[in-house]
């Protein structure tokens, strides 16, 4: 369906200050006005994922390139107390 042509109702949100800069400001990010950007939630086009949800994808994508890279045998390990020696920890 052309999403141009589409009708829309106006509706009423009701937001603390701090939740409507936040909407904002990923609008603003994602260079949508805040109406386009609950459209593309509305539509799925766009997925809400909560902060501990995204830490466990990342999490398992560094576990995943972790594995690869000690799988691959051009990739040379750097010792732990070489690490800590050149982060000043040592």
């Amino acid at each position: 369906m052309d999403k141009s042509r589409t009708a829309k109702t106006r509706i009423e949100v009701t937001l603390s200050e701090k939740a409507l800069a936040e909407v904002q400001s990923i609008a603003a990010e994602l260079n949508v006005s805040v109406s386009e950007l609950l459209e593309q939630v509305g539509q799925g086009e766009l997925v809400i994922v909560d902060a501990e949800a995204m830490e466990e994808i990342e999490d398992r994508l560094d576990l995943e390139e972790g594995e690869r890279r000690l799988a691959d045998p051009a990739e040379v390990p750097i010792p732990y107390e070489q690490v800590r020696k050149e982060l000043g920890l040592a």
